[in-house]
């Protein structure tokens, strides 16, 4: 379970290796390590991992500050597949340190020792089952390397399993995960239809499913939710990896879901692009959508101007609006959609309360905390959650559903909602949270596809910049496509007004420039802002962080600056701001009102925007 760091890297001073430095817990100075990773550290202990695959502990000694690896306390080390504890580095066997497909016709391998490439590729061999395919050639940077390129005669199948041998190295199943960056994984298997998922009409319902490394997959038909078997209907392979089903009759209300055999198991899976789901999300529902528009229902919003800067914006948890037992919600409509609709309700002195109340403030927009359909809340006994682990990304939350077990009830509340938001003059905003999934493993596209909807790091291990196990790969073409499909959904079918991308820094700039040329074509009064920090795992340049708002016009990110300047550090809490004293912190007061533009003559911006309209400011949201 330990995960490898490589965030400490630097150069000693005239030497061009690369050197890791480690700050020593207790403060007492650094040591260089050459050349290691850093995999944890904690009050006592350093944990690294060397070339040869082996995880060393450096423990601490009792004086502070010291960590060594000879002292009194030892030094213990493993290595991945091998149970014995090393108490000094063991003499390494020659093995595979790592295989992975690049494309559809190489292989990159990393071996334990070096190999000399005159030994030539007919050293290797590759497997497929019984099948035996032909390695064509061996090529490397240098004549004796441990960092080798094996091409192949024909193309793999992604999806089953390859092993590499080698008569000294032994044998290595390879990894194909990296296979789905390659220009060849794109140009063969990106789909650009816009009838993904379940395509209703009264005649007949259409279904489309992306599974490009599946060998079969089944559309499975249930009679009911509770249902413990269903039917299942062969699916035909089609355009760049989908596979096509039809039903005729008017399918309204059907239980479904897809089975996909990939890579020797057939996984049971939700269709990621359900509209509608049965209770806890575990199957798809069809949906005819024109059955879930509450009377009155049009796309009309509340007048506003467009301009960013001209947006004041609520956050709302939809269930806390109505869950205070002072206010006087009926049981029925509190923690619910419904709760919405009650607009001129009074406390006990005569305040407004509820909507009324936000609508007495002034504001523009009402943020709703996440209202997809998340993992951590049981729907048939709700609990508060903050709504951060998405499920079924085109989903209500059946939690906030009078009726969690009827798959139209959420949909019809929810939209309800937001057109009595709409009669009161606010528009409605919608924070979701495309950066990570509640489970990784359990995750519908991931069971489909397994392994190409996250980013992983050099050994094939999920990266977690999100801290939440996972980090969504939008820089790949379906997850992108995805992601903006899912965005235009909820504007066009529940006439949201605005979209708040949690931890945006994790998602690329091109998929963000495109969720906002989507929206601007179905609304261009429609915000975007998000959290811009820069995190994750994506090169610098490519990340849709504060530093490169240059490259994204019509996007905004909140202002850090303003916030802990007005209040003081989110991360140190004796650290004051200027409300609190600390009058030094004026020049960022003033870089956030002006937008952190160039404006604020002589005023030295933590970051700057291109247009002041870019700068979301605050001092205190749900989360720093």
């Amino acid at each position: 379970g330990l995960e490898i760091m490589e965030g400490l890297r630097g150069h000693m001073s005239g030497i061009g290796l690369p050197t890791y430095v480690v700050d020593s817990p207790h403060g007492g100075g650094k040591i260089p390590l050459m050349p290691n990773y850093l995999v944890s550290m904690s009050d006592d202990a350093v944990i690294l991992r060397n070339y040869e695959g082996m995880l060393v502990r450096y423990q601490a000694e009792d004086k502070p500050g010291t960590i060594t690896k000879t002292g009194t306390r030892g030094v213990s080390g493993l290595i991945q597949g091998d149970k014995t504890i090393y108490y000094s580095q063991p003499n390494v066997d020659s093995r595979f340190v790592a295989a992975t497909f690049s494309d559809f016709r190489t292989i990159e391998l990393q071996l334990s020792q070096d190999i000399a490439l005159t030994s030539g590729a007919n050293d290797f061999s590759l497997t497929n089952g019984p099948k035996v395919i032909s390695v064509k050639n061996l090529n490397g940077t240098e004549k004796a390397t441990s960092y080798v390129q094996l091409t192949l005669d024909s193309d793999v199948v992604i999806g089953t399993n390859y092993t590499v041998t080698h008569p000294k190295f032994g044998a290595y199943l390879v990894d194909d995960n990296k296979i789905y960056d390659s220009p060849s994984f794109a140009e063969k298997y990106t789909y650009t239809g816009d009838d993904l998922g379940a395509t209703y009409t009264k005649e007949k319902t259409k279904f489309r499913l992306w599974a490009p490394v599946a060998s079969s997959v089944s559309l499975v038909t249930y009679s009911s939710a509770a249902a413990s078997s269903g039917s299942s209907i062969p699916m035909k392979s089609d355009l760049n990896g989908t596979w096509v089903a039809e039903i005729s009759g008017d399918q309204d209300g059907l239980v479904y879901t897809y089975k996909v055999a990939v890579g020797g198991n057939t996984n049971e899976a939700v269709d990621p692009y359900a509209r509608a789901v049965t209770i806890n999300g575990k199957r798809g529902v069809v949906v005819d959508l024109s059955t879930t528009n509450p009377v009155g229902w049009n796309k009309t919003k509340p007048t506003f101007s467009g301009k960013s800067t001209d947006a004041i914006i609520y956050e709302l948890h939809v269930r806390d609006l109505s869950m205070d037992s002072s206010a006087p919600f009926p049981n029925e409509a509190r923690g619910k959609y419904t709760a919405f609709t009650y607009t001129n309700l009074k406390g006990s002195k005569g305040q407004p309360v509820g909507v009324a109340a936000i609508k007495d403030l002034g504001v523009t927009h009402v943020q709703l905390l996440p209202v997809f359909d998340f993992a951590s809340v049981d729907e048939s006994d709700p609990s508060f959650n903050w709504g951060y682990d998405p499920q079924n990304y085109n989903v209500p939350e059946g939690s906030y559903s009078t009726d969690p077990a009827n798959p139209k009830k959420r949909i019809l509340e929810l939209k309800t909602a937001i057109q009595s938001l709409h009669s009161q003059g606010l528009r409605a905003t919608m924070d979701v949270v495309y950066n990570h999934v509640y489970d990784a493993r359990s995750f519908s596209e991931n069971l489909i596809t397994p392994g190409y909807w996250f980013r992983t790091d050099s050994s094939g291990n999920l990266t977690n910049a999100s801290g939440c196990g996972n980090d969504v790969a939008s820089e790949r073409p379906m997850v992108r496509k995805f992601i903006v499909d899912s965005v235009k959904y909820w504007a066009q079918e529940y006439n949201f007004s605005g979209f708040r991308f949690d931890l945006m820094g994790l998602i690329d700039i091109t998929t963000m420039n495109q969720v906002r040329k989507e929206l601007t074509s179905i609304d261009p009064s429609i915000i975007v802002i998000g959290e811009g920090w820069n995190m994750g795992t994506l090169p610098n340049s490519q990340k849709a962080s504060q530093s490169n708002l240059d490259q994204m016009p019509g996007i905004s990110v909140f202002n850090d600056q303003i916030r802990d300047g007005v209040k003081g550090s989110v991360f140190s809490t004796t650290e004051p701001g200027w409300v609190t004293g600390m009058f030094s912190k004026a020049n960022s007061v003033k870089a956030g009102i002006a937008g952190n533009s160039n404006i604020g003559q002589g005023i030295l911006n933590s970051f700057t925007t291109p247009d002041p309209g870019q700068s979301v400011n605050y001092v205190e949201a749900h989360d720093n």
